[in-house]
């Protein structure tokens, strides 16, 4: 059996990752499952232990995090979020086809730990520093300033991804990273020949 592909997505906020990839979960002939994450949350109406996340107390997850069982972490609204390595690499083994929708320094980080001829990851970029505040804006983010500073700080990361995409359409975005997975599936890994940062402009298939 094959060793499962692994894809990772990420960007800065608001560039459109959860649409993105809901778009690519969509096509059922990728046969992509989205990576399960352990949390300190409580599950909403209609989520599932096991199937949206994995539901822990906060002092589960502190130990699981002392014990270094989490490939990577973060916090949205003073709940934790992480990966935990041994789910990953069991699914990866079983055959199991991953995407996982991380923030930047979190992909970057297993980006380290899992890069590969099996992995292909994807930095989502906004045309313009201008559009991701006007995003930001339209979700009724309160600290624009803060996000964009951010942004600007984890940009110098993109260049660990094997793909930039600069996403002028949610939908053209989602085609080609479709696309590039299909390619790569059929082929039995990502292509070797594209350099690591490669800057795509969603639509147009330039290199620049």
């Amino acid at each position: 059996m094959n060793r499962g592909f692994l894809v990772i997505l990420s960007g800065p906020a608001a560039v459109g990752k959860s649409a993105i990839a809901s778009m690519v979960l969509a096509d059922s002939s990728l046969d992509l499952h989205r990576s399960i994450s352990y949390t300190t949350r409580q599950p909403r109406e209609f989520e599932a232990d096991g199937r949206d996340f994995f539901f822990i107390s906060k002092h589960d997850f502190e130990d699981m995090a002392v014990k270094g069982q989490f490939l990577e972490t973060s916090e949205f609204e003073g709940e934790k979020f992480g990966t935990r390595s041994a789910w990953l690499e069991r699914k990866l083994d079983e055959g199991t086809n991953i995407l996982a929708t991380l923030d930047v320094p979190g992909a970057s980080r297993m980006i380290s730990l899992f890069d590969g001829p099996r992995t292909m990851s994807f930095y989502i970029r906004p045309t313009s520093e201008a559009e991701m505040r006007r995003k930001l804006a339209l979700v009724d983010i309160e600290d624009i300033e803060e996000r964009i500073q951010l942004a600007r700080e984890q940009a110098p990361l993109a260049s660990r991804f094997d793909f930039i995409i600069e996403n002028s359409n949610i939908q053209l975005t989602a085609d080609q990273i479709r696309t590039l997975i299909h390619h790569a599936q059929t082929c039995g890994l990502k292509d070797p020949s594209v350099s690591k940062g490669t800057v795509f402009r969603a639509g147009s298939f330039l290199v620049s």
